[in-house]
């Protein structure tokens, strides 16, 4: 059966505008390509493609809403640079599993996720990171949460809220009236504690403990799909 005019003009759309006149685009660009013929039919290819253009629009800009730190840019282009194979070990797109990071993130979103610089960067408060870690299930897991501590962080609620030696962390990302409930804990040194956005929901560092930051396999840098409208 012939492909849709209109899926074959995404995908031509969203190849142009990853790649330019280059026979090859970014690395991550490269994974929203490959990404696209998971999409079915032609509206969702078409909202894939606006979706994977405003990520690379963002990617070039880099404005200040957008937590990607100009060094992780930089370093991804290093690994561009030194020929790192797509997916395998600089970027990649995956799926949330589940509605622990509501609102942030929602089942089924995609994202775009750095495999690389981070290991070199560090990670920050506030991250969103990959984490598979055989201490917090059987190895194969996937969790999606947002760094709290780093090693030396004391970490407790008061009132519901949720404080970072002593000083309340703003948490803007969280839904109205949302309450935390923990433990206090110093984090160990090699460690991170980390928690879902969506308390009620979401298992993490309050049930199961710091973790070995080696587990961390990536850092969300971006949501890319479905296509939201701001507000």
């Amino acid at each position: 059966m012939t492909e849709p005019w209109l899926r074959r003009a995404a995908r031509r759309t969203l190849v142009l505008g990853v790649r330019g006149r280059g026979a090859r685009g970014s690395e991550w660009g490269e994974a929203l390509i490959g990404e696209f013929e998971q999409t079915s039919g032609s509206w969702e290819a078409v909202r894939w493609t606006l979706s994977g253009l405003r990520a690379t629009w963002r990617a070039a800009r880099v404005p200040r809403r957008v937590r990607v730190r100009r060094r992780t840019v930089v370093a991804v282009v290093a690994a561009v640079a030194i020929g790192v194979p797509v997916n395998a070990y600089a970027a990649g797109v995956a799926y949330i599993p589940s509605g622990s990071m509501e609102p942030t993130l929602q089942i089924e979103d995609r994202v775009l996720i750095d495999k690389l610089s981070f290991r070199w960067s560090g990670l920050d408060h506030g991250d969103i990171v990959v984490i598979q870690d055989a201490t917090w299930g059987t190895g194969s897991e996937t969790w999606i949460k947002r760094v709290i501590g780093l090693p030396g962080d004391v970490i407790e609620c008061r009132d519901g809220a949720v404080y970072r030696n002593a000083a309340r962390v703003d948490e803007g990302y969280l839904a109205d009236g949302t309450v935390t409930e923990c433990s206090a804990v110093t984090v160990p040194a090699g460690e991170i504690y980390v928690l879902g956005d969506h308390r009620e929901a979401s298992r993490d560092s309050r049930q199961l403990g710091t973790l070995a930051a080696a587990g961390v396999t990536g850092r969300v840098l971006t949501r890319m799909w479905p296509v939201r409208p701001a507000g």
